[in-house]
């Protein structure tokens, strides 16, 4: 009897040890979802610090309960997430203790045929949009992008005499970021010329997997009037990343950009990064939160590999099939343009030329024809200016001989 007795008093004074931190960790759950519902642009700060307090208690008493009952390798594991928790509330501070913005990664609603459902991001179809960028109230850029009936940026001065075609594929620098309708490379190579019409399939954020998917999507050949001519494909090495849908890039703009693997050397198409890469994807999602990867700029994969360069060379070489396909013809070309990329090196570019040339594609390269000066950026936000683009477009119009 009086044994049965110890152990009562031993199992009560065990429940009353634990209620004590199962009562503290409600308590600040309870404020914490309070502030939140409240005001959470008033109250972020005060709701993130409640947040590492919870786990850093929860942490604690897991690592206790562990350690008491000897579970020592659990014991390890779970100290080791308190350690994590702590290095991400130190980058929290020093990061000056940031709002934290909740993305949203969902694809929309679109019809089966909607080119977005293939492509990701499009421009809207027969619309004018205003784009005006300001950095310290000083405007960099004000201008407008006229984009046609076929998801198309218009290429003005189209001029029926002329018999050739120039279809253009690229991202922002083809597409003619933060300059004019009359000033992007497409039109500027059409005013060059005698015979050549312009079309301009690019768009900002795009890069050698929107080329495919678009030449996939529907044959261009019937959006194009006249029958000869040459498909260029401006391409710069931040490409490369889009393809593979790196961390950056996924949780910034291409979630739903096309997703392209390869299964030893089949190159496939599975949807986009979103629906067709789950565990990676959701794992970006989740990194992206994480204030060590804000503090140290991380992104994942960290370096541009062989591998990556390959699954690049291969989109592209599958676009040049299609291309020809289409068009009747072989006059397919990649222009590399010059970049900052800090990975852009010499020895990079050449092994990316070389992955190339193997697969039978035309290369241009003028990465070193054009400097990145002032004179030839828009100053405040590093894109082309017009200044570039012509000098772009002579240099096309010279090496193809398009005259």
């Amino acid at each position: 009897m009086v044994r049965e007795n110890k152990r009562m008093k031993l199992f009560l004074a065990n429940k009353k040890k634990l209620l004590f931190p199962l009562l503290i960790i409600l308590c600040l759950f309870i404020i914490k979802q309070a502030l939140f519902y409240i005001n959470y642009e008033k109250f972020h700060e005060t709701i993130k610090l409640i947040g590492f307090s919870l786990c850093l208690i929860i942490a604690f008493y897991i690592t206790r309960f562990l350690i008491l009952k000897k579970k020592t390798i659990l014991a390890n594991f779970t100290i080791l997430i308190g350690l994590v928790i702590i290095v991400e509330l130190v980058c929290y501070l020093l990061l000056g203790l940031p709002k934290t913005e909740w993305k949203d990664y969902s694809l929309g609603d679109l019809p089966e045929d909607h080119i977005g459902l293939h492509l990701g991001h499009v421009p809207w179809a027969d619309s004018v949009w205003h784009d005006v960028k300001t950095v310290n109230n000083h405007t960099i850029f004000d201008t407008y992008y006229t984009i046609d009936s076929l998801n198309r940026r218009v290429v003005p001065n189209y001029r029926q005499e002329k018999t050739k075609y120039a279809a253009f594929f690229g991202c922002s620098i083809c597409f003619g970021f933060g300059l004019k309708d009359d000033q992007t490379i497409p039109y500027l190579v059409q005013e060059n010329t005698n015979n050549y019409n312009s079309y301009n399939f690019s768009y900002t954020g795009w890069g050698c997997h929107h080329m495919l998917a678009r030449l996939e999507h529907k044959d261009l050949s019937k959006e194009v009037k006249e029958k000869e001519g040459v498909g260029v494909y401006i391409f710069l090495w931040s490409h490369i990343r889009r393809a593979i849908g790196d961390m950056r890039i996924y949780t910034g703009w291409g979630h739903t950009m096309p997703y392209y693997y390869l299964d030893e050397e089949n190159l496939i198409r599975d949807g986009n990064f979103k629906t067709g890469r789950v565990f990676v994807s959701k794992l970006y999602e989740l990194l992206e939160r994480s204030y060590v990867v804000k503090y140290f700029k991380l992104n994942f994969p960290l370096n541009t590999s062989e591998n990556h360069m390959i699954l690049a060379a291969e989109i592209i070489k599958k676009a040049k099939a299609t291309y020809s396909n289409q068009f009747g013809n072989d006059n397919f070309y990649v222009v590399i343009h010059p970049t900052t990329w800090e990975e852009f090196t010499p020895e990079n570019n050449e092994a990316f030329k070389k992955l190339l040339k193997e697969r039978g594609i035309e290369v241009l390269d003028y990465s070193q024809k054009i400097p990145l000066t002032d004179d030839y950026i828009i100053v405040g936000d590093g894109h082309p200016n017009e200044t570039s683009n012509q000098k772009f477009a002579k240099l096309l119009v010279d090496d193809l001989k398009l005259n």
